[in-house]
């Protein structure tokens, strides 16, 4: 798992109860953050993101994610 990918979890966690796996769904979201960090949005746009699933994931990963 990546710092990036790690992040997110936290970042959507905290921010938004958004459980994501590290697998797939939150690597969307940190490319999403990256995206945003990068100005690639306009102010007012509007920006839907679709959890597909697969929080079970994330539990295989309670060590990293304790801390």
């Amino acid at each position: 798992m990546s710092k990036e990918v790690l992040d997110a979890i936290r970042l959507a966690a905290q921010t938004d109860a958004i459980l994501t796996d590290p697998t797939y769904s939150d690597k969307s979201i940190a490319g999403l953050i990256n995206l945003t960090k990068q100005n690639s949005f306009n102010n007012n746009a509007n920006i839907l993101y679709i959890h597909t699933g697969g929080h079970p994931g994330i539990f295989a990963y309670e060590a990293l994610l304790s801390n």
